[in-house]
């Protein structure tokens, strides 16, 4: 009966641990690493060198070469006008212009003129100029719209308000409306009026970088104000009229490629990628360069000089800028040469996962230890066969979902074969393994399962506030015997159980909307001793655990006050454990800088000035004096992960 139970809790602490694993971002990072790793051998072993590969795309840079030789930064809008009219002699297939241009031109003739007459009182006339000269965002808006060019815009989630020129932009190219499982932006940046009267040819330059810093996904499309934009990639092949669309079905093609717009996969750029040929715009506006590079070619315009055409790494790790990545974008749309990321081998490969760890359990509870490496390394072999043949039909598994928790499990369980000498010893090691793996599991499941509303990024930011209170303390030598470079580490890793104890209060209280009564907030109170409670069962297991004992006295002790009207004991001063001054004034910053279903957020300096005046009364003054002097640093790592908070 004993042994039947605790292998039911091995099961549900297993199963617990691969459904948090399975939403946690670190195998997600994991699984791009080995997608970045898999391209990088596919490349290599193909011999695929980008200079050898033929190109549908040419690029024409702005680069310092051309900015020296004209000596002027920005360039008047009547050069980019002849640069568009230089690439157009050459009769390219398409023009897209990887540049925004949101202010009118200051060297424009009608904004001089403009200019004398506001600040001068003059009324200036300037001869001899032709009048499609006099506007120059006109001409240049003109010379675009005459060829075709696709233009830049760029969309946000920022909180600024959108022009209202901007606002009203349509996509009309593609009745792309009522297309799903696509982001949403609250914010369009686009050009100067005069550029989208004429031009219905236009698509967003965001590029998606995933967290680790690399450019993966293909961008297709985004939602703004219920219109469906394209991207400037999709957008540019749209403008050349050759593709077909079949609304129903939501599938546009090119030629033989076809792809499904209404879908939750990701695109992910190819290993092999014909590298587009860059020219230097001087080259261009002094006529240097081969027409024929240029005929039926797609020619995107771009600029190095300023931010909008920043470098990116992708899979290899090397740096290539954004023209580069539009490039690519389009040369794997037209030729079908994109790889899908389908959402289901995600599930498929943990699902997997968690039954070959079952297995490997059964299999070490029999001391089978070779047969358990036999199966682990068989898995693996048959995986890879599976990843390379999917591979090559353009389809990644995200077999890291496999990988990741299947290894964990067997090293864990290596590692316990090794230290686990004779039969005595392999029985107290597992026994041990189960209390530790029951006590962290128990811990976990109460906190993914409390009803409290805060998110994780509130752990994070208090756990990181801790850590820097901790580590100034330790930098100006107070409490040297209760602050040592250990105990920093055992407090930060313990703070996020500060409100363990909210488990145990009922809904009515934790999401009530308004201030809680007298009567609820003695209920809610009660959260300090559950929290301690909770804890205390999990030290049961164990003789001593520093980490433990640390967030007793953190879950505890963190409401209590400096002058001793606190609760739940009524502790002052010294008497309360350092660790949970520490969480105290960073819980209290926290909950006052963000947004609660009672209460909207304060701001930075209200928040701060509170803190200040609670010096000697809530909290620590040695605390609040090290606060004034990092108050920027809190407030970067609450601007850092509240972003967090708004990506997620």
């Amino acid at each position: 009966m004993y042994k039947s139970l605790s292998h039911m809790t091995i099961l549900l602490i297993v199963a617990i641990f691969f459904i948090l694993l399975f939403y946690t971002k670190l195998i997600q990072e994991y699984d791009l690493k080995i997608y970045d790793l898999t391209s990088f051998i596919f490349s290599v072993y193909n011999g695929d060198d980008d200079s050898n590969q033929t190109s549908n795309v040419v690029i024409v840079n702005i680069d310092n070469k051309s900015i020296s030789q004209i000596k002027q930064w920005p360039w008047s809008r009547v050069i980019y006008a002849q640069l568009i009219a230089n690439i157009n002699e050459m009769t390219p297939a398409t023009i897209g212009f990887n540049m925004s241009f949101c202010y009118k031109d200051k060297a424009s003739p009608i904004v001089i003129k403009k200019f004398y007459q506001k600040y001068f009182d003059l009324n200036t006339t300037i001869n001899n100029i032709p009048t499609e000269l006099q506007n120059n965002d006109r001409f240049l808006a003109q010379k675009l719209a005459n060829s075709k060019s696709v233009l830049s815009v760029n969309l946000s989630n920022s909180n600024k308000k959108t022009a209202a020129h901007c606002a009203d932009l349509s996509y009309d190219i593609l009745d792309m409306n009522g297309i799903r499982h696509i982001s949403t932006a609250t914010y369009l940046k686009c050009n100067t009026q005069e550029f989208h009267q004429n031009n219905p040819n236009f698509g967003f330059t965001n590029i998606h970088v995933d967290r680790d810093g690399r450019v993966r996904k293909i961008p297709l499309l985004k939602s703004y104000r219920d219109n469906i934009i394209p991207s400037f990639g999709l957008a540019t092949l749209l403008s050349l009229n050759i593709h077909d669309y079949d609304a129903q079905n939501r599938v546009l093609s090119f030629f033989d490629s076809s792809i499904l717009l209404e879908s939750r996969d990701r695109l992910l750029l190819p290993y092999s990628r014909s590298s587009a040929h860059t020219f230097s715009a001087i080259d261009v506006l002094k006529r240097e360069v081969p027409s024929e590079t240029f005929h039926g070619k797609i020619v995107i315009v771009g600029s190095t000089i300023n931010s909008e055409d920043r470098y990116y790494k992708i899979f290899n790790g090397k740096r290539v800028y954004s023209s580069e990545i539009h490039a690519s974008y389009i040369e794997s749309l037209l030729n079908h040469t994109f790889l899908i990321q389908n959402g289901i081998y995600k599930g498929l490969n943990i699902f997997a996962a968690f039954f070959l760890s079952l297995l490997l359990y059964f299999l070490f509870n029999k001391r089978w230890y070779m047969a358990m490496s036999i199966v682990t390394f068989s898995v693996m072999v048959f995986s890879i066969f599976w990843l390379i043949i999917k591979f090559k039909e353009g389809i990644y598994i995200s077999i890291g979902y496999l990988w990741v928790p299947l290894l964990s499990v067997y090293g864990i369980l290596l590692i316990a074969t090794f230290f686990s000498k004779n039969r005595k010893e392999k029985e107290a090691l597992k026994e041990d393994l189960v209390r530790s793996l029951h006590s962290t599991a128990t811990s976990m499941a109460l906190v993914a399962n409390t009803h409290d509303q805060e998110t994780g990024e509130h752990l994070i930011r208090t756990k990181k506030y801790v850590k820097l209170l901790a580590m100034q303390l330790y930098r100006k030598g107070f409490y040297p015997k209760l602050i040592t470079l250990h105990q920093i580490e055992l407090i930060s890793e313990a703070a996020p159980l500060h409100d363990i104890g909210k488990v145990g209060i009922s809904d009515s209280i934790l999401k009530k909307p308004g201030k809680l009564t007298v009567e609820e907030f003695e209920i809610m109170k009660k959260h300090s001793q559950l929290g301690a409670d909770i804890i205390t069962q999990s030290l049961e297991y164990y003789d001593h655990n520093p980490l433990l004992e640390i967030a007793y006295n953190i879950a505890l002790y963190h409401h209590e006050r400096w002058d001793g009207t606190g609760y739940p004991t009524g502790l002052k001063e010294e008497e309360i454990p350092i660790e949970a001054q520490l969480m105290s004034i960073a819980d209290v910053y926290d909950a006052l800088i963000s947004k609660r279903r009672y209460k909207e957020a304060f701001t930075y300096d209200k928040a701060e000035s509170i803190i200040i005046s609670e010096r000697g009364k809530a909290f620590n003054p040695i605390l609040v004096d090290i606060f004034i002097e990092q108050k920027e640093r809190f407030k970067s790592i609450s601007l850092e992960w509240h972003e967090e908070e708004k990506k997620n």
